[in-house]
């Protein structure tokens, strides 16, 4: 009897250990992911602290060209290589529509359009509107190319986030896009900077859309910024990592991995699976790490 009692307080103590290492390790876990997310935030911010300082460009100089506009961008794009692109993008109502195009064209832009995409991607002439939003200066030109001209109204996508903008007179984001001018295998973000004409009034939304002269635009490709601020994520050793928007509908919410089967959250289907949220400019996005498969349990390398 005495050796059956034994047993049973060692297997008892032996659990009770399990446990404690068990919990040990999941607050360590815990104490990672909190890191790790953390730095992504960090940098998001400081990536949305060059685009708010852009506007101010506009707003000091009553004519920015083509080579002030370069001048500005390069040395923040320097020192914030996780950027895609930086923008201007002016409101042109219809009737300015001819002249903007020429004047475009007179500053370098040879055949310069305003233009939209189809649903088969081709580009094709902007549909007639009652304003456009077009992307007209735009740092690096050459990898971005692709995009000069594109009516960002025309997309309901992005056209959402620009009216939040405008509306609130706060920066906004879109949910996930394909960019116009996207070469890879990833998806990609937009956030809106509203300007409004300096010294007019905007205190309703009303005045806002009555003096908005355009948008500063921060183009975002999502495994960029998260590589550039993270990399030491994969020292969440055999750990999936998810990033969703729990603002998009569902189906369109997964962010990172583009490979990944997940579309949802709740498509994981893991109680163990550990979560942490970020602000993008009013957006929800979830960040979510799984341990290993066959609940080998939190591992976590030195960090």
């Amino acid at each position: 009897m005495a050796c059956v009692i034994g047993a049973a307080l060692s297997l008892a103590g032996y659990f009770i250990v399990l446990d404690q290492e068990h919990a040990a390790s999941k607050a360590h876990f815990e104490h990672a992911i909190h890191k790790h997310v953390a730095i992504l935030d960090q940098g998001l911010n400081i990536s949305f602290s060059a685009l708010r300082s852009l506007g101010g460009l506009f707003l000091a100089k009553e004519k920015v060209s083509p080579l002030d506009f370069k001048r500005f961008i390069e040395p923040v794009l320097d020192i914030h290589p996780e950027i895609q692109a930086l923008e201007w993008i002016p409101r042109i109502k219809a009737p300015e529509r001819a002249a903007f195009e020429a004047m475009a064209r007179k500053e370098g832009f040879a055949g310069f359009q305003i233009t939209e995409r189809t649903e088969q991607g081709m580009v094709s002439a902007g549909t007639d509107r009652e304003e456009y939003f077009p992307v007209y200066l735009v740092e690096p030109y050459e990898k971005n190319r692709a995009a000069h001209g594109f009516d960002l109204a025309s997309s309901p996508t992005r056209l959402k986030a620009l009216e939040m903008a405008r509306d609130t007179g706060k920066m906004a984001a879109t949910e996930r896009i394909t960019l116009v001018q996207e070469t890879g295998d990833q998806y990609g973000f937009l956030i809106f900077q509203p300007v409004y004409r300096a010294g007019a009034p905007v205190d309703s939304v009303e005045s806002r859309r009555a003096n908005l002269m355009g948008f500063t635009l921060g183009v975002f490709r999502i495994d960029n910024i998260i590589n550039n601020a993270i990399g030491s994520f994969s020292k969440l050793e055999q750990s999936s990592f998810h990033v969703f928007d729990h603002s998009a509908p569902a189906g369109k919410q997964l962010l990172y991995p583009k490979s990944s089967p997940i579309e949802n959250r709740g498509d994981l289907g893991d109680s163990n699976c550990l979560d942490d949220r970020l602000d993008i400019t009013g957006r929800d996005w979830l960040v979510t790490f799984c341990p290993p498969a066959g609940g080998v349990g939190y591992v976590v390398s030195h960090i």
